[in-house]
């Protein structure tokens, strides 16, 4: 099983470090410390949570652009099923094409 939030993720090279939220980057008290040093030159700060944002982006575009980091068919079998776009395992040689 692969974990997103592990540091080794295949992915973390290409992750911001500003997504606090993965593990190694800062949690919560990274995310408050980035804020504090910049509220000087920037003293507004928008927080935002859209609804439906997640849902709205194009899953077929999201895969494409993921197949060019990762090359783990395991990996984007994982990541294809968490979309909820899953091809059933090993069915094929990849779950997902890098083309």
């Amino acid at each position: 099983m692969v974990n997103f939030q592990n540091r080794d993720t295949p992915l973390k090279p290409v992750l911001s470090p500003r997504c606090f939220h993965l593990a190694g980057n800062g949690g919560l008290k990274g995310a408050v410390r980035e804020v504090a040093a910049n509220v000087e030159e920037h003293p507004f700060v928008f927080r935002t949570d859209v609804k439906g944002y997640y849902a709205s982006i194009n899953h077929g575009i999201l895969m494409d652009i993921v197949g060019k980091y990762v090359r783990d068919d395991a990996v984007l079998h994982l990541f294809s099923k968490k979309l909820g776009r899953a091809t059933p395992p090993f069915k094929a040689k990849c779950f997902w094409s890098r083309a």
